[in-house]
Order: C-alpha cells, then sequence, then structure tokens
C-alpha cells in the first residue's frame, strides 16, 4: 500500500476510526481523523486528500453528503462509504454518488482491498 496517499477518516465512534487509523497507519498510510463532516470540509480546504473514509450517520450531514459537497470543489477524491447500516438504499445512495462500499464491522482484509484498488497500488 503506498505511504503517500493521505487519507481521512471520518467518524464519530472512537472504537471504529481508532481501529481503521491503527490498521492504516500500520500499513504504512498516512491518515488522520476528525469526528464531524464539517470539519472534513474545512480540512479538505487546507489539506490535500485522496481518498476519505465516511460513516453514513453523522451528527451534521450523511457520508453521503459530505461525499457530493466535496467533489463540488475536488471532483477526483475518492470516497468509501464505511457503514453498519447495510439497508439497500444506503448502498444505492452510496453508488450513485460514485462511492465505494464497505459494511461494518469492517473486514480488514476487504478494506485492504477496497484501499489499494482505489489508490492503485500492487
Amino acid at each position: 500500500m503506498r505511504s503517500d496517499v493521505p487519507i481521512l477518516c471520518v467518524d464519530n465512534e472512537p472504537d471504529s476510526v481508532e481501529m481503521t487509523l491503527m490498521w492504516l497507519k500500520t500499513k504504512g498510510c498516512e491518515a488522520i481523523s476528525v469526528a464531524t463532516c464539517e470539519e472534513a470540509l474545512e480540512l479538505f480546504e487546507t489539506q490535500k486528500f485522496e481518498l476519505c473514509i465516511v460513516d453514513y450517520r453523522m451528527p451534521d450531514l450523511t457520508g453521503i453528503e459530505l461525499c457530493q459537497k466535496a467533489r463540488q470543489k475536488w471532483p477526483t477524491m475518492q470516497f468509501i462509504l464505511n457503514t453498519a447500516d447495510v439497508r439497500q438504499e444506503v448502498q444505492t445512495q452510496a453508488a450513485i454518488a460514485g462511492m465505494h462500499f464497505l459494511p461494518k464491522p469492517t473486514d480488514l482484509d476487504l478494506l485492504h482491498d477496497v484501499v489499494n484498488g482505489i489508490v492503485h497500488c500492487t
């Protein structure tokens, strides 16, 4: 996995984001986290991220709404919707928004495959 890929994790569940961050860092990735979508949008203004891993249910916006707002300014940014809400409606909305869908609890092997596919790793 490329270590030069800046990744932002957006999740208000500390255990979930901690596990994802630890895993990404063990793979050599540059990863940080925020707890709200508004914090993510503010951070996007000052830092470049190639990938954003976001939960669906957030206190301010949904992860899908974050993706839609961010892509207005940064159309090439990639998103993974990592959520326990596996309803078909959510999966369909994510697909329409151009997001990758990854259910919780997070399967780290699947996360590895999805992240590698997005950042074109070998």
